[in-house]
């Protein structure tokens, strides 16, 4: 991780977790925020079946529910580690 943090400086790693499902590991900019980081995965995950469009995607780091606006520079407290988001998915319709 040391490495990769070396060769990006302005990005944070980022590790999203579903239960059940495998992992999935993004480069994200320091700027951007939890919404950001949401939509890719979503995208990522869209492309290879993992999540529906009518499912709601929550997010957890730490164990506590992360808000939208929230920058990932401020949730990276533990570098050199990478941020671990705890995914739930929700059938919003139907």
């Amino acid at each position: 991780m040391d490495q990769v943090r070396a060769r990006h400086p302005c990005h944070v790693p980022c590790r999203f977790k579903m239960p059940g499902q495998r992992e999935l590991k993004l480069l994200m900019p320091q700027e951007a925020t939890v919404s950001h980081a949401m939509l890719a995965a979503r995208q990522r995950w869209k492309s290879d079946c993992t999540v529906k469009e009518t499912e709601a995607l929550f997010s957890f780091v730490g164990g506590q529910i992360c808000k939208g606006t929230t920058r990932l520079g401020q949730l990276d407290q533990n570098a050199p580690a990478e941020i671990v988001f705890q995914v739930r998915r929700q059938e919003t319709f139907g």
